[in-house]
């Protein structure tokens, strides 16, 4: 038997989520901002940078090996949102710039819905 939702409680809800999207894209700033003024602190910014990034899609493929559909499909999701974040950390600010552009995980398998 299907529920009907209050329109009052589809919009508390609808609001919720907005907040959380919103909280996630703070902490996405932050951390970018965070990452670039660690890589500025070492002598190899680049490298910082690449294992940083490489450190966390690791354990990502390490979090979705669990051989469903969705988990594939979630860390490919992931993976990529990472490789953007990266490129977008050496692009903007950073002493590093552009180097080391591209992909880190090209050969982890796209999932085919």
């Amino acid at each position: 038997m299907a529920r009907r939702i209050k329109d009052e409680k589809v919009q508390k809800i609808s609001l919720m989520l907005s907040q959380a999207v919103t909280a996630m894209r703070v902490n996405e700033r932050l951390l970018c901002e965070l990452l670039r003024w660690a890589a500025e602190q070492c002598n190899d910014p680049n490298r910082f940078i690449h294992d940083a990034v490489e450190n966390a899609g690791n354990d990502l493929i390490r979090a979705g090996t669990d051989e469903s559909m969705t988990s594939l499909i979630a860390t490919h999701e992931a993976l990529e949102y990472l490789d953007h974040l990266a490129t977008e950390i050496r692009a903007k600010g950073s002493p590093a710039g552009n180097a080391g552009e591209g992909a880190i995980y090209p050969n982890y398998p796209t999932p085919v819905p």
